[in-house]
């Protein structure tokens, strides 16, 4: 289970680093417990184009890191067991002082 984890963090790694568009500030908010709103018109169906924030939110939706809400057109984390994988991922990036946060520790 721990090897999984791990694999999962670094996939989830790969597209939260791109911080396109504020993509940084809206995984701030949303391990915050907000959700944050999408436009998934934009989305090329592959895990390799991406133009905006967007696109990465709504592959990370497809790749079940995200749930969508289709009424409010907005995207949140899940659960706590996603959220932590989250916190894993930024971990080892240099988002300085978001993981040591208590809330997320």
């Amino acid at each position: 289970m721990l090897l999984i984890c791990r694999i999962q963090s670094g996939a989830l790694k790969i597209y939260i680093q791109m911080d396109m568009d504020g993509l940084k500030d809206s995984v701030v908010r949303m391990l915050a417990g907000e959700a944050v709103p999408i436009h998934i018109g934009t989305f090329s169906n592959d895990m390799t184009t991406f133009a905006t924030k967007d696109d990465v939110l709504t592959l990370l939706v497809h790749l079940g890191y995200l749930t969508y809400n289709s009424i409010d057109e907005t995207v949140s984390i899940p659960n706590k067991e996603v959220s932590k994988e989250y916190v894993n991922a930024i971990s080892t990036m240099n988002w300085h002082g978001v993981a040591d946060l208590p809330m997320y520790a």
